[in-house]
């Protein structure tokens, strides 16, 4: 049920059923829709294959990708293998309750921003204890799978966890923004990212829409989201630099000092609820709005 085919790699292998036995498929360069598959191969032979491929990826050097190895190598290498087309997946359902049988269910939780406190951990622990959780396994998409349970402990647990500040739901809207450790966990952060976070959900709805990327970054250098992103709160001495359709490290449209930022935010929810088309996404109408309009829209006047 749970599977990884959404993560891409240079190297994927994938169990399939043939008959009675598993086979394994060797993909190259990407996820399950994207992989260019190589060779199925018996679980005999897997380790040689793998080995040898990796073989291959070494002699071209250290820059070298999944995606960059010769067919000519591979077809030496694979001579005698089959080949097929896997099946495609959509990617798997992860967070919430699953019922695997009528009497096991598996809750599958995440750290909110990939991130937890200490005293959440241990109280999501003690949680776990009284429910009779008996595994905890990693998952798909930074997330536990807290195994064992029947389903009313379940979904007492589930709701334990989220009173923790945990995510059960994979639709979560939080999910659109990334943020690091911020001035709570880095010398480097300027503010408190996960309270921009709360701020941001609580004052600019329109954005959690999930086609907008959010980046709270507490300075410049932009370690959770190292890529642009649609709308990028950067810290700095002067406050909060917003970014649109940016990275981090760019020159930000706009300036916010710490007793702005909220009066900002309510702003910015105004404007989409004016500019946005019935039928568009917020991604779209910030995209046609311009990061300079955005920011004339934000600016406070202090004259």
């Amino acid at each position: 049920r749970f599977h990884l085919g959404a993560i891409s790699a240079d190297l994927k292998i994938t169990a399939i059923r043939a008959g009675a036995d598993i086979e394994f498929l060797l993909s190259l360069g990407g996820d399950e829709r994207t992989a260019r598959p190589v060779a199925v191969v018996s679980a005999k032979a897997l380790p040689s294959a793998v080995l040898s491929t990796l073989d291959a990826l070494a002699a071209m050097g250290p820059t070298a990708r999944g995606k960059h190895l010769d067919p000519a190598v591979l077809a030496g290498l694979f001579a005698s293998a089959s080949v097929r087309t896997p099946s495609v997946r959509l990617p798997a359902p992860t967070a919430g309750v699953h019922a695997l049988s009528t009497d096991h269910q598996i809750l599958g939780l995440a750290f909110a921003y990939c991130q937890a406190e200490a005293g959440a951990l241990l109280a999501l622990v003690d949680a776990m204890d009284q429910a009779g959780v008996d595994q905890l396994r990693l998952a798909p998409d930074h997330l536990l799978f807290a195994t064992g349970l029947d389903q009313q402990a379940a979904e007492i647990l589930a709701s334990r966890a989220a009173e923790l500040g945990f995510w059960i739901k994979a639709d979560d809207p939080r999910r659109s923004i990334s943020l690091c450790a911020g001035a709570a966990g880095c010398a480097s952060g300027f503010f408190d990212t996960r309270r921009l976070a709360d701020l941001v959900q609580q004052h600019v709805p329109g954005l959690m829409d999930g086609s907008v990327d959010i980046h709270l970054s507490g300075c410049g250098k932009g370690c959770a989201h190292p890529s642009a992103a649609l709308v990028t709160f950067g810290g700095a001495r002067a406050g909060y630099g917003l970014v649109v359709n940016g990275a981090a490290s760019a020159s930000p449209s706009v300036y916010f000092a710490d007793n702005d930022i909220e009066v900002a935010l309510k702003r910015l929810q105004a404007l989409l609820r004016q500019s946005k088309e019935s039928d568009e996404s917020a991604s779209s109408c910030l995209r046609r709005l311009g990061a300079t309009r955005i920011a004339a829209a934000l600016q406070l006047d202090r004259s």
